[in-house]
């Protein structure tokens, strides 16, 4: 059974995932153009984040967009990939490139520093580490 600090990052890394499919989804609707409400949202949601009209949204402002998200989606399936293989150094790295990526966003760097130390306890080293089950199988 997984520890409850394991869960807390897996269920975080899940949520960051689906956050930034639903962004990435976002930025590729603001092509569309439709009623009122919609241009004003766009215009809005544009200009707060990069500071232009919705008529100067183009193909290379949606790729900066969706690589600014690239990097972070990658290392949270890392994450979770190395939880799931239980590679505790991966586990590590991963979170500390996490924590490096955040250090513009406050909020985030609050949660992976909490997600870098969760790591560091006795109880997910041991699980990690730990194989148990049928020794013949575990044998490297």
């Amino acid at each position: 059974m997984k520890p409850m600090s394991l869960r807390f990052i897996q269920i975080f890394m899940i949520f960051k995932i689906a956050l930034i499919v639903i962004f990435c989804i976002l930025f590729g609707l603001f092509f569309i153009e439709a009623g009122d409400s919609w241009e004003s949202f766009k215009s809005g949601a544009l200009n707060s984040a990069l500071g232009i009209e919705p008529d100067e949204y183009d193909a290379r402002n949606f790729g900066r967009m969706v690589g600014y998200n690239l990097l972070p989606f990658v290392f949270s399936l890392w994450t979770l990939s190395a939880m799931n293989n239980r590679k505790y150094k991966s586990l590590v790295l991963s979170l500390v490139l996490h924590f490096l990526l955040s250090l513009q966003n406050p909020f985030y760097l609050l949660l992976s520093l909490v997600m870098l130390v969760l790591s560091f306890t006795y109880k997910v080293r041991s699980y990690m580490t730990d194989r148990g089950g049928n020794p013949l199988m575990n044998a490297r």
